[in-house]
């Protein structure tokens, strides 16, 4: 076994019951010991698995995190900002059945247009907005409202934003290699969960030239927003796969968070945030340039290279 094979298998191993994170491999199928457990909700010694509702399951399970000393590797990436933040990455290689994809600083790059539209919010109540640009990323614009204004104003600040976002997609635009990503992925093997709304996000997707999923899970689709899981257990049973063969790739702390809390496979691509904990992922890539995909009948085979790539994703 090479040495960077034993590191991933570490990396994606996690002490969860109801989880099949434990399959021996990275690369390959899932052994159909496995698979005949999660068909028939027993285990290999005849005794049944633990099974948990949706509801239960955002904050129940705590399984256990790799540590960032095991994402160590000689190439270190610093996301943008501060130039804090930097760690290393370690190249995995693995399957899933599905990818669900954050939008605003995972497919588009839309940070100017948000940070205007909230300065601007800020502004016009006399609120500090270094504070609002602090807690709102990745979250739903009602719940970063609520923090800041009574219930009975709440409403209207949320509209007159959603006006301020939707006038400002000049300068929208698609992330690196996201548009050839997107456009070769199989149909209904993907789904994208925003914490904005339907009608922003099909306008910010439209401005950068990406497509629009079938399944689109959007802020008025959940009753909680990131960082609980229900947008991407959600999205999962829309595309009718279990959770725990599907891969979340967030850039935001809100969202590693909720595909953490999901149960599923976490990717954070570091295009936005300079404080990401790679705690809360399996894998850690620079942007989606790092990011490879090989379709089959049986799935899709993930693999993450260390450095951006020119070569063709799929």
């Amino acid at each position: 076994m090479g040495r960077s094979t034993a590191a991933a298998r570490s990396v994606f191993r996690r002490a969860s019951p109801t989880r099949a994170a434990t399959w021996p491999r990275v690369s390959g199928r899932m052994p159909e010991r496995h698979r005949a457990s999660i068909r028939t909700g027993r285990s290999e010694n005849g005794g049944s698995r633990q099974t948990r509702s949706p509801e239960s399951i955002a904050w129940a399970r705590t399984p256990a995190r790799p540590s960032p000393s095991r994402l160590a590797r000689e190439d270190t990436v610093t996301s943008p900002g501060s130039g804090s933040g930097a760690f290393r990455l370690l190249p995995m290689r693995f399957e899933v059945d599905a990818i669900l994809f954050d939008i605003d600083g995972t497919l588009v790059d839309s940070t100017g247009a948000v940070v205007r539209a909230w300065e601007a919010w800020s502004a016009a109540r006399g609120i500090d907005p270094a504070e609002v640009l602090r807690v709102c990323h990745g979250r739903r614009s009602e719940d970063t409202v609520a923090e800041f204004l009574p219930s009975d104003q709440r409403a209207a600040a949320v509209a007159e934003l959603e006006r301020l976002e939707l006038a400002d997609l000049g300068d929208v635009t698609a992330l690196p290699a996201t548009r050839d990503l997107l456009s070769a992925l199989p149909e209904g093997r993907w789904a994208a969960v925003t914490s904005g709304s339907r009608a922003l996000m099909r306008a910010r997707l439209a401005a950068a030239g990406l497509p629009v999923p079938d399944v689109l899970v959007a802020a008025e689709d959940v009753r909680l927003g990131k960082p609980d899981p229900q947008g991407y257990l959600q999205a999962a049973r829309a595309l009718g796969f279990d959770i725990r063969r599907c891969l979340v790739v967030e850039d935001a702390p809100a969202g590693l968070e909720a595909g953490r809390a999901a149960g599923a496979y976490v990717l954070a691509v570091v295009t936005s945030h300079s404080s990401q904990d790679p705690c809360a992922a399996d894998a850690v890539i620079p942007d989606l340039r790092a990011f490879t995909v090989e379709a089959s009948a049986s799935g899709l085979m993930i693999s993450t290279a260390v450095g951006p790539r020119a070569d063709p994703l799929i």
